[in-house]
């Protein structure tokens, strides 16, 4: 099961190689009570084909099932090209422990192409970590706002605690009912989303992956905040409108 789902790269790591990760969330998605997906799908068909009427309801079935090959289509391909990417990061592990490197750099501070490109020069490695080591990360300062407007990509409001994922430690520490903060959903991570209770994605739009997983899981869903990381940090209180598309930081007024 690992090498058929799991063997899919995040974060320039490969989840394969997380059992503590994948082990916790299994655990943890064992106790959450989810809707019948069949009951859900028939009931959502039964208000399709009332909305169309008798006479275009074979238009319709047609149609759902164009949508449901083309999502097919698209989310297998971003999961192939994770695994293609999975493969190449082993390859450049095993390519720099062939040559005596031991490298402490973050593969993901350079491109693949450098990092393929030096794998037969140590002295370029060498050069390279030094420069990634040093890096200068600091965060651009801003304004603390009370409330952030962005796409309201899934209806609903509910009030809970800020967990930012951008890292593949980040997913470790996400728990049942957290408000999943994340630049946007990607076909890696989507099984975190039964644990959340929101989705707040820097990007957005309402067909990207989090707006169409969060309606298909009923939970709110924000989207297109620009500023979010600048606004908020793990553990902020904050409520999120997917009616309005709104991000109230803090206890709610109302």
């Amino acid at each position: 099961l690992q090498e058929k789902y799991f063997d899919i790269a995040f974060d320039f790591s490969r989840l394969i190689e997380r059992n503590d990760i994948l082990t916790k969330h299994i655990l943890e998605l064992d106790k959450v009570d989810q809707i019948s997906k069949k009951e859900l799908t028939g009931e959502l068909e039964s208000k399709l084909f009332q909305a169309v009427g008798k006479n275009r309801e074979d238009e319709a079935r047609e149609i759902i099932e164009l949508a449901r090959l083309s999502w097919k289509i698209k989310n297998d391909g971003h999961l192939f090209l994770s695994k293609i990417e999975g493969q190449l990061l082993k390859a450049i592990q095993d390519s720099l422990s062939a040559l005596g490197i031991k490298s402490n750099f973050n593969l993901k501070s350079l491109p693949i192409e450098e990092l393929v490109d030096c794998l037969s020069d140590k002295d370029k490695i060498a050069k390279i970590e030094g420069l990634s080591n040093h890096a200068d990360h600091k965060k651009k300062k801003s304004v603390q706002a009370f409330q952030l407007i962005g796409q309201p990509a899934a209806p609903g409001t509910i009030s809970g605690h800020v967990k930012i994922v951008l890292t593949v430690e980040d997913l470790s520490d996400f728990k049942k009912g957290d408000i999943l903060v994340c630049e946007a959903i990607r076909p890696q991570i989507t099984y975190l989303l039964p644990l959340a209770s929101a989705i707040i994605e820097q990007k957005g739009g309402m067909l990207v992956h989090g707006a169409l997983f969060a309606r298909e899981y009923g939970i709110p869903c924000v989207n297109g905040i620009p500023e979010i990381f600048g606004q908020v940090k793990n553990g902020d209180l904050v409520t999120v409108d997917g009616h309005l598309g709104l991000v109230t930081i803090g206890t709610p007024d109302i």
